[in-house]
């Protein structure tokens, strides 16, 4: 009697574990919320989870959907050959702050990304409108540099100004009061060619 009293209350020990462990994996489980925002995160020399260097323009297509703005080019073997832009829009049907997503491909693989849109941010939570000073304290030590003709009247005839930290990959553009208006992502160890290209008559200077 004492044998079968002791099998059955290791049998419901047995139970009880399970069911303690079954709730603690739960637990552990990223929660929906969290899987998203991973989406957004930008990192230096990649992209995001769900948008990143290499792939294809299928790829990129099969996840954020038809592109807004497409534009091909082939005049200049050194530039991006095709440029696809996505731009969020407000429940309203108005476009948010910001030019979203534009992916530059060159032989039909994303070899630069450029984010401007307040959903994607840095692990140090820089995003579109974020103060320079707010930025991690290795970006903030990179010099601010222009870049020769590269002026226009949406720069109101002014060069445009970057920080760029070629061996992680990542790049701002800054613009008044050091505010970050787009986020590059390129392949690191390489030169930056801001939206794709750099001509042969333009270089970067330090301000």
């Amino acid at each position: 009697m004492l044998r079968v009293i002791s099998i059955v209350a290791l049998s419901l020990l047995a139970i009880s574990c399970n069911r303690s462990l079954a709730t603690l994996n739960i637990a552990n489980e990223p929660s929906p919320v969290s899987r998203s925002s991973d989406l957004t995160t930008i990192m230096a020399g990649h992209g995001t989870k769900s948008v990143y260097l290499g792939e294809s323009r299928a790829e990129i297509i099969h996840v954020l959907g038809k592109p807004l703005n497409i534009m091909e080019r082939s005049e200049d073997l050194h530039c991006y050959e095709t440029s696809l832009q996505w731009i969020d829009s407000n429940e309203d049907g108005s476009l948010v702050d910001g030019n979203g997503i534009i992916a530059f491909l060159r032989n039909n693989k994303v070899v630069e990304l450029y984010f401007s849109a307040k959903k994607y941010k840095t692990g140090d939570g820089i995003t579109y409108g974020s103060s320079l000073s707010n930025a991690s304290r290795e970006m903030r030590a990179l010099p601010i540099l222009g870049l020769t003709r590269s002026s226009s009247e949406a720069t109101n005839g002014k060069d445009k100004q970057y920080v760029i930290n070629e061996s992680a990959g990542l790049a701002y553009l800054i613009e008044g009061h050091n505010k970050v208006s787009a986020i590059y992502v390129f392949e690191p160890k390489t030169q930056f060619q801001p939206s794709g290209c750099l001509s042969s008559d333009q270089k970067f200077y330090e301000k």
